[in-house]
């Protein structure tokens, strides 16, 4: 168990990368100063070896950000970082491009800018506590509502009433899914629920290539967090009346309940997601270095699947 911990806590500062901001300056520092000639990169093909290559020659990469317009010249390593603040503008991260990038694709056919979105009130969407930086511009192109646990407009996802079924084209979930208590399950029935046949569902979370989903504490049941010796604790009592007292965690940025509570993989990813009925499950590896969306990893990548496999909720060609 020591083993599996400490191998879970590297592969989420090795997704996380908590220094990004550091990364983030001292690139920029590097451009100020040697200012060469920036990379330009149009091949949608890479491979994770080939990214690695890019980031190992540490050039400044040329991209335009999907979610504000802005070019950028930004050290490719933090381009390529999942989590750093690569646009100089919105700082939006690779990992929310790619959303927005996803979003337009599935939607209109192709990847478009977000300020360019065309204006379809009628394409209702869904966030679960989405980044600011994307959400509301895109509540102003489509009938997107960002939404939160601990705030209105608020949404449990473990608790949704039979009213709410069958409502949504698309819902994005970005790094929520890790923090939901346990069995999770009930959320992914939930969001299947709430889409309409077709919907679009919209997945990251951090997640290992291989093995099985690790619950970091499967008897959770009545909870609560507390501050001792300079530190947070969990204390649990399970159903059998039994006490528990959890150091070490793992707390993810941002407002409401943020405590990581599990690893995913891939595989478990995949079962869940059929389980609640979903079809047409991808793993979005896809490089887009125009927009600066490159992955140099095979984990953790967005995923995407459609409630019951059927028509996709595309546009109308002519207004594009």
């Amino acid at each position: 168990m020591y083993f599996l911990m400490n191998k879970i806590k590297y592969l989420r500062l090795k997704i996380a990368q908590t220094a990004a901001t550091i990364a983030a300056n001292a690139g920029r520092k590097r451009l100020e100063s040697a200012a060469p000639i920036a990379r330009v990169v149009d091949d949608c093909n890479l491979s994770p070896i080939d990214c690695q290559e890019l980031i190992a020659r540490r050039e400044p990469f040329d991209f335009q950000c999907n979610i504000c317009g802005r070019r950028n010249v930004t050290a490719i390593d933090v381009v390529c970082n999942r989590e750093a603040t690569s646009c100089t503008c919105c700082r939006s991260s690779l990992r929310m491009r790619s959303l927005v990038h996803i979003l337009s694709m599935e939607l209109f056919g192709k990847s478009i800018v977000l300020p360019e979105f065309p204006k379809f009130k009628n394409i209702i969407g869904a966030g679960m506590s989405d980044w600011d930086g994307y959400a509301i511009p895109l509540s102003h192109k489509l009938g997107y509502t960002n939404t939160y646990y601990h705030k209105k407009p608020k949404l449990d996802i473990t608790h949704i009433d039979i009213e709410q079924e069958n409502q949504y084209d698309f819902i994005i979930s970005s790094d929520v899914f890790e923090h939901i208590p346990h069995p999770v399950s009930i959320a992914f029935d939930n969001v299947c629920r709430l889409l309409k046949p077709g919907g679009l569902f919209i997945l990251t979370v951090p997640y290992m290539k291989n093995g099985n989903t690790h619950e970091y504490y499967p008897d959770l049941f009545d909870y609560r967090l507390e501050r001792r010796d300079d530190q947070t604790i969990l204390i649990n009592t399970t159903t059998t009346g039994l006490e528990q007292v959890f150091t070490d965690l793992i707390f993810h940025g941002g407002e409401g309940f943020t405590l990581e509570l599990r690893m995913f993989t891939e595989p478990s990813l995949r079962r869940e997601l059929e389980h609640a009925n979903f079809m047409s499950i991808r793993i979005c590896n896809q490089n887009y270095p125009k927009y600066g969306i490159i992955w140099p990893m095979d984990f953790a990548l967005p995923i995407i699947a459609r409630k019951n496999a059927a028509t996709p909720c595309m546009a109308h060609a002519n207004v594009l």
